[in-house]
């Protein structure tokens, strides 16, 4: 019980830090005896999509400027999970945020504050209109 209130605090910690700086407050960490930072490769990961950069500038914008510039409509969730990968427990910290947009809706899941296994996970997904109905796209 005490590891587990431990945790709890070291999650509150970060997930304040997150929801007050965004991707800034996410600070980088050594895994396999190198640096890495889960914010810029979650940044990263937005840039280098084209999709969402041209089809929805202003979740575009929210997601890179998270948590400025929140769009009307705009939705979010916060939770962590603990998931088993290779037969071991993985805690991560996860973020859910979404909105509709005309005829359509975004939608971007960051993992991250990830215990063990890989260092942060981001899912975009829209339903986007064309022609003759909608496209789903979901992209990790």
């Amino acid at each position: 019980a005490d590891i587990e209130q431990c945790l709890r605090l070291i999650l509150l910690d970060r997930f304040r830090a997150y929801k007050q700086r965004g991707l800034a407050g996410i600070p980088s960490y050594a895994r396999s005896k190198k640096e890495f930072s889960a914010g810029d490769e979650l940044k990263h990961q937005i840039e280098v999509g084209p999709i969402l950069k041209t089809r929805s500038p202003i979740f575009y914008k929210y997601a890179m400027e998270y948590p400025k510039n929140k769009p009307d409509g705009a939705e979010e969730s916060f939770f962590w999970v603990n998931s088993i990968i290779d037969d071991k427990p993985t805690i991560a910290l996860v973020h859910r945020l979404g909105m509709p947009q005309v005829g359509g809706y975004v939608y971007m899941e960051r993992h991250f504050y990830i215990s063990r296994s890989h260092n942060c996970l981001q899912g975009i997904g829209a339903a986007l209109p064309v022609e003759y109905g909608a496209v789903v796209l979901y992209a990790t």
